[in-house]
């Protein structure tokens, strides 16, 4: 996949993670990408963060396996490519967890008035419930009969 082809946010997470063309994470980075299109609309920068976290999950998965090596006086450690990686997707999942507290927070709250309303039921001569009487109409006293 030529670079060329990726959006500027595509290429970073691909950078960020130390990816290059010929890694297997790049020809995927596209379909990862789209997958968190709907994201965008709740705040631009969730689609990087929910596409990053993804990649990084891909990548643990390809690391896990990796355990440190001891050859002589010769010492490969590559379980701390997999430590870091745990460390960025937690720090990836905090981002994500403050832009959705923030997002939370400018929502507009659902408001508005009641549109249908339940048929009243006033038994034959009896009070009415729904009597601006009963709610303190000094219009409308309560006559001696409705107590």
């Amino acid at each position: 996949m030529a670079s060329s082809d990726l959006i500027p946010q595509q290429k970073l997470i691909l950078e960020e993670l130390n990816q290059t063309a010929a890694d297997p994470l790049a020809p995927m980075i596209k379909t990862i990408w789209n997958l968190y299109a709907a994201h965008a609309a709740i705040a631009p920068e969730l689609q990087y963060l929910y596409s990053r976290r993804h990649c990084i999950i891909y990548l643990l998965g390809q690391t896990a396996a990796n355990v440190d090596v001891t050859l002589g006086s010769d010492r490969i450690l590559q379980s701390q490519q997999y430590a870091m990686l745990l460390k960025m997707e937690q720090l990836t999942d905090t981002q994500i967890a403050r832009i959705l507290a923030r997002a939370r927070a400018q929502r507009a709250a659902a408001a508005g008035g009641i549109s249908a309303t339940a048929p009243e039921q006033v038994s034959p001569g009896g009070a009415d419930p729904a009597d601006t009487a009963y709610s303190g109409d000094p219009q409308k006293p309560l006559r001696a009969q409705d107590l």
